[in-house]
């Protein structure tokens, strides 16, 4: 078994010798390439961080003027419902003075028809005709 692991061993010998150079050089440019990507990586995480770090001042502005933009809107809403309080007001007002125009209306109506009549008693009355 020796033997056959030898002369195995002896015949691949030199195919191996001869490759060794050439796996050694592959390995080698990707060996370099490893330390580069790390030192990429690093960078990259680096950035991430710092990135990070600076994105936190924006976001508490960005809070804080949505704090104010829902403090404008609290008034807005509070001046839309005093506007709706006043229109309903109003228009309770325009309905009792239409009411009243309209009682004014009737009443003058009223008069005319009545001093019509009157007038025509007293033509009758006097014996005038029309």
């Amino acid at each position: 078994m020796m033997r056959k692991i030898l002369r195995f061993s002896g015949r691949v010998l030199p195919y191996v010798g001869w490759l060794a150079p050439m796996v050694g050089k592959a390995l080698d440019g990707k060996m370099q390439g490893i330390p580069v990507a790390i030192r990429d990586l690093k960078q990259h995480l680096h950035n991430l961080h710092t990135t990070q770090q600076e994105v936190a001042p924006a976001l508490a502005v960005q809070m804080q003027r949505l704090d104010l933009l829902e403090k404008k809107c609290g008034t807005i809403q509070h001046a839309v419902e005093d506007l709706q309080h006043e229109q309903m007001e109003l228009t309770r007002q325009v309905h009792r003075l239409t009411l009243w125009v309209q009682g004014a209306v009737l009443a003058g109506v009223t008069g005319l028809v009545v001093l019509l009549y009157l007038v025509e008693r007293q033509v009758r009355h006097c014996g005038l005709h029309l």
